[in-house]
């Protein structure tokens, strides 16, 4: 779960993001067999000072999903409570620019946002 100090600029929001994604079992051990190692290292390197980016961050994970054995599914939930961040409407407009461009940049296959009621 990310706290809402992790959207207080876009730097510590990918890193945040990346920390996230580093803990999720789907990365981790055998279930991780789909993703190339080497891209999510790449990922995770971003962690690293000035590297984390937006831009970076999504060059990274459309580089996954072209990868990625099987197609690549992002859920968000919550996404009501975080709706008036511009670190987070940046966020969702990449999200957009990679859909809208999926022939020439892999994406994910589908993007889930939830919120609550």
């Amino acid at each position: 779960m990310m706290s809402s100090a992790n959207f207080a600029d876009e730097q510590t929001f990918v890193i945040a993001f990346i920390e996230y994604i580093e803990r999720l079992p789907e990365f981790k051990g055998e279930s991780a067999e789909f993703i190339a190692e080497e891209d999510f290292h790449n990922l995770l390197l971003l962690k690293n000072g000035e590297r984390a980016s937006m831009d970076r961050m999504f060059s990274g994970l459309s580089r996954i999903c072209a990868t990625a054995k099987k197609p690549v599914v992002m859920m968000i939930d919550e996404v009501d409570s975080a709706s008036n961040n511009q670190v987070f409407i940046d966020f969702l407009a990449q999200f957009r620019g990679y859909y809208l461009n999926r022939e020439n940049n892999p994406t994910f296959q589908s993007v889930i946002l939830a919120g609550g009621v």
